[in-house]
């Protein structure tokens, strides 16, 4: 579950049906990603925050405690050359 909490509070002082008027998503969409169902995706940030006329960074900056967790968290991308040499084979 995932956790957007200026998002939610923001929607929370709308109506989501006049939300979804404002950008074409389906109110149903919003209300799951204002209670944490679904992550949106960049294009759906997109449109909630310009409707919303804010940064969709800041908008849909997880929940502090989430990003203290994940902060400790490993890396699920390999990023340093010599471990991407030898998983390239060379």
């Amino acid at each position: 579950m995932t956790n957007y909490p200026t998002f939610t509070a923001m929607v929370a002082e709308l109506d989501a049906e006049q939300l979804a008027v404002m950008t074409g998503i389906p109110a149903d969409t919003i209300r799951a990603i204002a209670g944490g169902g679904i992550a949106p995706s960049f294009a759906v940030k997109d449109r909630l925050a310009r409707a919303l006329d804010a940064n969709p960074i800041e908008l849909f900056r997880l929940d502090p405690a989430l990003e203290q967790a994940l902060a400790g968290a490993p890396s699920r991308y390999v990023t340093d050359p010599p471990t991407l040499r030898q998983a390239d084979g060379r």
